[in-house]
């Protein structure tokens, strides 16, 4: 599959959305419920978390996915996950490493002064469609000390047609 016509401009090739605007950590946070679903508009979609320490008091965010059957969070649960992208010193290379996530969870360093960004990709196809699951979204629970935002970036299949809203059903 690929993507809308060639010729159009990159910034209608994708659906960006700002799923966390810049938001000091003093707790838990989520992200916005994104659609997802195979063979419609968007089956495919890049989070990018982009997080900057401060130089101290910085204690770790854990960073899960959830999964629901609908933006507005019904039926919330776990969405699996085992892999992510990491730049860990995003304010010096631009380097990305694939890395490996156990249990559907990663933590954030608590390093001072840090600028880092992680890339986790999500397909429709990883949803629980078989029960009706076609939403998710980014949490992190417990941080305190880190600015963080997120963008999702979304692929449609190919189309000649205006990319639809991901934030409502």
């Amino acid at each position: 599959m690929g993507l809308i016509k060639s010729t159009s401009d990159m910034a209608l090739q994708s659906k960006i959305i700002v799923g966390l605007s810049p938001v000091l950590l003093s707790g838990s946070v989520s992200g916005s419920y994104i659609k997802l679903q195979e063979n419609t508009f968007y089956e495919r979609c890049m989070i990018s978390l982009s997080v900057a320490n401060a130089a101290m008091g910085v204690t770790g965010a854990d960073v899960t996915l959830k999964q629901a059957t609908d933006v507005d969070g019904s039926g919330e649960k776990a969405l699996d996950f085992d892999a992510m992208y990491v730049n860990l010193a995003a304010d010096l290379k631009d380097a990305l490493v694939s890395t490996a996530v156990v249990s559907n969870t990663f933590g954030l360093p608590t390093t001072g002064s840090a600028k880092m960004l992680y890339i986790i990709e999500v397909t429709a196809a990883t949803l629980d469609q078989a029960n009706g699951f076609a939403c998710f979204r980014i949490d992190l629970d417990s941080g305190v000390g880190a600015t963080v935002s997120v963008l999702y970036q979304l692929w449609p299949p190919i189309t000649d047609n205006k990319l639809p809203s991901a934030l409502v059903d």
